[in-house]
């Protein structure tokens, strides 16, 4: 006699499995890329690499005792490492270069508190006493020419052997005189200043302070800058859904810009920038049905006696006929479609600037349901709506990232370049500024080579 049974066919889950696979990824990223880094750059001789990926492996995992033993296994290899560069390059008649690797080894030393063994700390004396002759020599030349500039980024630059016993001689010798021409320069340099010199003031601050001068001058208010980026939006809407004002929009930008060097709290008139156009954003929920169908196996079989004991009966598969169950639910349809285009106009100085930044139309349907089917994996589900608050903030980000290029391209118009000069603003000021944006153009290179001998990182260093 025929008997029919129904099985359905088993489903995998593929989103646990995806669950599973993201979890077992992200442990593995977790354990700390960083660190990983750092060995392969250890065991490929690049401790300056290794010692900044364990750096960074520690700041993931403070106290990590597995870390921190490594941290300092690369910070020794590195000090000795540098070491033997430093020995090369003097060998090497490179006594310039070798006293600039051994003053930042030194300070290595201090920073990390390394503690060398015998023949490091051997070396380190050996490596010291050579600097400081070669430095004693040059420091001999410098206060003999009266070149007090150029042996103060020498004290600055060569700071962990210019106080040793090595460099007595020259100091005795010529230290005062350096002092002297040192502060006679930064009475000249006040000549430079005028009411409007805010950045040369904080170079002549810091120079004055290298030889133990104080100095101050009265500053005016900055008529060159502006005391803040005032927005203004008549011309700009945004539709109520997307949940932020003009004022709020216009707001967020201005932060994004605000601590560009234009704007000053010793100013006192502020930057007007426009915005005009348009944010729109429509939403709509539909009903909808959703519509599945589950696959099954109808069997058919055949109830014979067992051949071998009469009193049992056994079951022959006759065949497997597919069967399909169709099944429908309730759900929801979310449409949305969003498009914008804003544009940002200011003024700095007669100098009109206008950037813009728009996207065409996009239209995005999601579904919603509350179903739960296990053999067809449907899950419960929410719509996937666009994060408004985002995109507006992505907005803002840009136009702030296209009015900061700007902002740059107008303040080395004015400050570096010759056509480009505002009144009040002397050469000196000018070139302060330029230094601001621009250290590496040419005008900023000839006026320290002009006024103080050095090149722009030197200066920088001299100074700092």
């Amino acid at each position: 006699m025929p008997e029919t049974t129904t099985q359905k066919e088993k489903w995998g889950n593929p989103y646990l499995k995806n669950i599973i696979l993201g979890s077992v990824m992200f442990l593995l990223v977790g354990c700390s890329s960083n660190m990983r880094y750092g060995d392969n750059m250890m065991e490929a001789g690049d401790y300056n690499k290794a010692v900044y990926y364990y750096e960074q492996a520690l700041k993931e995992s403070p106290g990590d005792e597995d870390i921190t033993s490594k941290l300092l296994e690369a910070q020794y290899a590195m000090v000795s490492a540098d070491l033997i560069k430093v020995r090369q390059l003097r060998q090497g008649n490179q006594a310039l270069e070798a006293t600039h690797l051994l003053n930042k080894t030194l300070s290595h030393l201090t920073q990390w508190n390394v503690q060398g063994d015998s023949g490091v700390k051997t070396t380190i004396e050996e490596e010291v006493r050579e600097a400081g002759k070669w430095l004693n020599t040059e420091l001999l030349t410098q206060g003999k020419n009266g070149q007090h500039n150029t042996w103060g980024y020498y004290r600055k630059a060569f700071s962990n052997i210019y106080s040793t016993r090595f460099t007595e001689s020259s100091r005795d010798q010529y230290e005062n005189k350096m002092l002297s021409l040192g502060q006679q320069q930064c009475l000249k340099m006040k000549d430079n200043m005028s009411a409007q010199s805010y950045y040369y003031y904080t170079t002549w601050q810091a120079f004055c302070a290298q030889w133990s001068k104080s100095v101050n001058y009265p500053l005016a208010t900055d008529n060159s800058r502006f005391k803040f980026a005032r927005m203004r939006g008549k011309q700009l809407k945004i539709n109520r859904a997307i949940q932020v004002s003009v004022p709020d929009f216009n707001r967020g930008l201005a932060n994004r810009i605000n601590q560009h060097p234009w704007f000053s709290s010793e100013s006192q008139l502020p930057l007007t920038i426009h915005t005009s156009g348009q944010l729109r954003y429509a939403y709509k929920k539909n009903k909808r049905t959703f519509n599945h169908t589950i696959v099954s196996q109808k069997e058919t079989y055949e109830i014979l006696k067992d051949p071998k004991d009469k009193n049992k009966v056994i079951r022959k598969l006759l065949k497997k006929t597919p069967v399909r169950d169709d099944i429908s639910f309730k759900g929801f349809e979310h449409k949305e479609n969003y498009s914008h285009h804003v544009t940002a106009f200011m003024d700095i100085h007669k100098r009109e600037s206008e950037v813009s930044h728009q996207q065409a139309i996009k239209h995005t349907t999601s579904f919603s349901h509350n179903q739960y089917i296990d053999n067809l994996n449907i899950r419960p589900t929410s719509a996937k709506l666009m994060d408004k608050d985002m995109w507006q903030k992505n907005i803002q980000k840009s136009l702030a990232q296209q009015l900061v290029q700007e902002l740059d391209q107008a303040w080395i118009y004015f400050f570096c370049e010759t056509e480009g000069k505002l009144a009040g603003i002397n050469e000196s000021e000018s070139v302060a500024r330029c230094a601001k944006l621009a250290p590496q153009h040419a005008k900023v290179e000839a006026w320290s080579k002009e006024q103080f001998g050095l090149t722009v990182n030197q200066l920088a260093v001299y100074l700092k």
